[in-house]
């Protein structure tokens, strides 16, 4: 295939190659996303530091609602 007549667009190519690059990625079978419960069930209600309690959970639920 003889392609010396065509046109060279960079931005055509690149464009083409993102678009087959994300398309790659709809393409995967991956876990379902979780659940907010789910994400804060993994962090512990409290930390020790210095000798005080940090609530953990309380403040990661709080920058979820900021957003």
């Amino acid at each position: 295939m003889d392609n010396c007549e065509e046109a060279y667009n960079i931005k055509e190519i690149a464009d083409k190659a993102k678009a087959n690059k994300y398309r790659q990625f709809e393409d995967i079978d991956g876990p379902e996303p979780m659940s907010k419960k789910e994400f804060l069930d993994q962090f512990p209600k409290h930390v020790m530091k210095g000798g005080k309690a940090i609530p953990i959970r309380e403040e990661l639920e709080k920058k979820f609602q900021e957003t």
